[in-house]
């Protein structure tokens, strides 16, 4: 009786990252790193030209009212690309929400590729999460984000759950491109104009002050692709959208568009 008047307070997760990368003599290289609670930053020895960084939940996933902040900075004419160890669980919430704030920086004439595996819905589970991004002239930057609604190969069914993802991209200031994804009845994706018997999506998008002349490119490359996909541009944004029937089907999708689009490999915890 006294534990209902009086419940437990459970212990959540926290975490924050910060990475910073400067140039020196004509290569990106780091300039700071801080990490706290349950999130590291690794900087793994690659063969690739920019500095790849991968981030690691140690806490093994997302609960109700756990925090995840990550701040990226990248000084002019430096660049570098940013994962994930493996896809972000996000469980079932008692009733707060598992929340996930990143910041990019990206100054003049830098690049910056955010990669992160997919996102894992389970049933109940419960996220926000805010993704904002200042762009300087002449930078530009490439962002992924995929969900899988459950896991297909366990037979695991996603019935209730709600999801708040917003995205703001500004370029010296300036509002150039926002979406907000909010799922409060998981039900209602199983319409025509949805996913229907699909559990696996991904939003693509590239902004830089050239992107729309790659429209036609990005639409051949899709041509192969194995899943629905569809891509559409405009003044300085790109953006490809993909719904496939489960994360592996959208990962054969995902990996050859996002390699032969940027002409570079995926970082190596991508492989299949």
């Amino acid at each position: 009786m006294l534990d209902r008047l009086n419940p437990p307070k459970l212990q959540r997760a926290r975490g924050r990252a910060e990475v910073g990368f400067v140039q020196k003599s004509g290569k990106s290289k780091l300039q700071h790193l801080h990490q706290a609670g349950c999130l590291k930053a690794i900087l793994p020895n690659t063969h690739e030209k920019e500095p790849e960084v991968v981030f690691v939940n140690t806490a093994g996933g997302i609960a109700g009212d756990d925090q995840l902040n990550i701040d990226v900075s990248l000084t002019q004419r430096t660049s570098a690309t940013f994962t994930t160890q493996t896809a972000e669980r996000v469980y079932r919430s008692n009733g707060g929400a598992g929340r996930i704030d990143v910041k990019l920086q990206v100054g003049i004439g830098a690049s910056l590729c955010w990669l992160p595996q997919e996102t894992i819905i389970f049933d109940g589970a419960h996220l926000k999460r805010k993704l904002d991004v200042e762009l300087s002239t002449n930078s530009e930057i490439l962002l992924l984000e995929s969900f899988m609604l459950g896991r297909k190969a366990m037979g695991e069914q996603v019935t209730t759950g709600a999801v708040n993802d917003r995205w703001n991209i500004r370029r010296d200031g300036k509002l150039v491109f926002a979406e907000a994804l909010r799922i409060d009845d998981v039900s209602s994706l199983l319409g025509p104009a949805a996913l229907q018997e699909n559990l696996a999506f991904a939003t693509m998008v590239f902004a830089s002050p050239d992107a729309h002349l790659h429209l036609e490119r990005l639409r051949a490359i899709l041509q192969t692709c194995n899943a629905r996909c569809a891509a559409s541009a405009w003044d300085g944004v790109l953006i490809a959208r993909f719904v496939a029937a489960d994360a592996y089907v959208l990962r054969k999708a995902l990996i050859p568009t996002i390699e032969n689009f940027r002409h570079a490999a995926m970082p190596r915890v991508w492989q299949l």
